[in-house]
């Protein structure tokens, strides 16, 4: 949580969780709940949008993982449209 820090922090950043082309294909996936801001929508549109939501969240929550620790020297390369990722926490030494 980055406001639980000695120097909290406020983040948030607005965008669709889905971008789609001119033909309606789904071409973009953003997920980052925790910098998030507030829902901005049609009252009437919020409960189903908690739904897709909490359904969405638990899909990727129970998707295989690919867990890597990479050692110096090493590097992760992907397309950052094409593979939903994230990282764990760490510390410096």
């Amino acid at each position: 949580d980055p406001s639980d820090r000695a120097e909290p922090v406020l983040m948030s950043f607005r965008r669709p969780h889905f971008s789609l082309n001119a033909q309606g294909a789904v071409v973009g996936v953003f997920w980052s709940p925790p910098f998030e801001g507030p829902l901005h929508a049609p009252l009437e549109d919020v409960p189903r949008y908690y739904r897709a939501y909490k359904a969405l969240h638990q899909a990727i929550e129970e998707a295989p993982r690919l867990h890597h620790r990479l050692l110096p020297g090493e590097m992760l390369v992907f397309n950052n449209r094409r593979m939903l990722h994230g990282r764990a926490a760490f510390s410096l030494p």
